[in-house]
């Protein structure tokens, strides 16, 4: 009987060496299989990510170039004012020699008013060349 249980021992040894081995094999096809996966997935993001910087650089292009702009337009808007702010001073003091034209007319001053008078008409004949 001893024999017997040993001959059950080796048969079941060699079942088990070829359970084993075609376990291993399967095992070791289920880790490749799950590492492809985990490449493809990892190429994926890897690819999604690569995306998502290519949009963030053309976003932070496109915002330069609307810097660059409204920088463009600011200086502009700055030199119109100045240009603004200078009309206003020379129409100011056109304004103020006509008002004291007319005092010294009312004065009966003729020669302070032909005076005022000559230095309007060099103030506007200097506007006309600066124009």
């Amino acid at each position: 009987m001893a024999s017997f249980s040993m001959r059950g021992c080796l048969r079941n040894k060699g079942i088990t060496k070829k359970r084993l081995k075609l376990h291993t094999k399967t095992k070791k096809n289920g880790m490749k299989k799950a590492m492809q996966e985990r490449f493809k997935r990892l190429k994926t993001e890897m690819e999604e990510i690569s995306d998502e910087q290519k949009n963030v650089r053309e976003g932070q292009r496109q915002v330069r170039e609307k810097i660059e702009m409204i920088e463009s337009e600011s200086e502009q808007l700055k030199k119109e004012t100045k240009m603004m702010i200078q009309q206003s001073a020379r129409t100011q003091v056109k304004l103020a020699l006509m008002f004291r034209i007319l005092k010294a007319r009312e004065d009966d001053d003729s020669t302070t008013a032909a005076n005022l008078t000559q230095l309007l008409c060099e103030i506007v004949e200097m506007e006309k060349v600066i124009a």
